[in-house]
């Protein structure tokens, strides 16, 4: 079963000031940014992403295919960041990085901005005003410039239900987001990347999804029964397809629950899901089940 596309958008600031840190000048507002789809891609491939920052000089109409800044004359892998998760619906993770170009670096007229993952480009805009109209913004010889770039990673909206038939019965199978409210949805949002507290399956013999907010079973007292990342395997990633598979496997003494197995929470590095089983699925020390999930992703149109 997949789940229907977790989804990205991006902004950017642009602040200028002495090496002090006096005179400072807000450059711009935030304006949106192009996801690309060579930064799409980047996330099935376990990179170290966004962890540079280049700015240019160039004027043409980012499009999806772009893979580089029409002009760029400046770089800077100098960033500190912060996480959050908004409020309210729509319910998303943020990251938020701040690039710091030293004094006179980048220096000259700015018209364009990319964002690159190890070298791969993640996102290329142009600059805009408040009313979002393309501009030129200029950085003295005697500042420092700081670009913010601000990413948002919104989970499924909607949930994703499949049919699938074990052992001559038919169950139906529920999945959708959890924990949608917490800084820490997408810990680290590399699909299959082996990092350990970040990847983890909690299996019970509850019966009830929770809210995008909350996770399965948390309004009973459920048997669970935890694991991490290792009985985990991740399918080899195929290029420019915007997913990933992933297969849990339980072993002969894993999860016989009294009742079956009535659903999951998978806490992934790219967010956290909650899955229910209808009716729970049988196990016991005689078998060894094997579950797929694929994970899929887009840019989100922003509204």
């Amino acid at each position: 079963m997949s789940n229907s596309n977790i989804g990205f958008t991006g902004r950017f600031k642009l602040v200028a000031s002495k090496a002090d840190g006096s005179g400072v000048r807000e450059l711009t507002d935030w304006f949106d940014n192009l996801i690309v789809n060579s930064g799409l891609d980047s996330l099935g491939a376990g990179v170290n992403h966004m962890n540079q920052c280049n700015v240019g000089s160039g004027s043409s109409v980012p499009v999806a295919t772009n893979t580089a800044l029409d002009s760029s004359y400046a770089q800077s892998t100098d960033r500190t960041g912060e996480a959050g998760a908004s409020t309210a619906a729509p319910w998303y993770k943020w990251l938020r990085f701040k690039f710091r170009f030293p004094v006179g670096v980048a220096a000259g007229n700015i018209s364009e901005i990319g964002v690159f993952s190890s070298g791969v480009l993640w996102s290329r805009t142009l600059v805009k005003d408040a009313q979002g109209n393309t501009t030129t913004i200029t950085v003295l010889s005697d500042e420092v410039l700081d670009v913010y770039y601000e990413l948002r990673i919104f989970p499924p909206e909607n949930d994703v239900v499949a049919n699938f038939t074990l052992n001559g019965t038919q169950h139906t199978a529920t999945l959708r987001a959890s924990n949608a409210s917490s800084s820490g949805w997408a810990a680290d949002f590399t699909v299959g990347a082996a990092g350990g507290q970040y990847q983890s399956v909690q299996l019970g013999n509850g019966t009830d999804l929770g809210p995008v907010t909350g996770t399965f079973g948390a309004a009973t007292s459920a048997q669970v029964e935890t694991g991490y990342y290792y009985d985990m395997s991740w399918y080899t990633y195929v290029q420019n397809s915007m997913q990933r598979r992933v297969r849990l496997t339980m072993s002969l003494d894993r999860a016989n629950f009294s009742g079956g197995i009535g659903g999951a929470n998978l806490h992934l590095n790219y967010g956290d899901f909650q899955v229910k089983f209808d009716p729970p699925i049988p196990k016991t020390n005689q078998m060894v089940l094997r579950l797929d999930f694929m994970l899929s992703w887009a840019r989100r149109n922003i509204v």
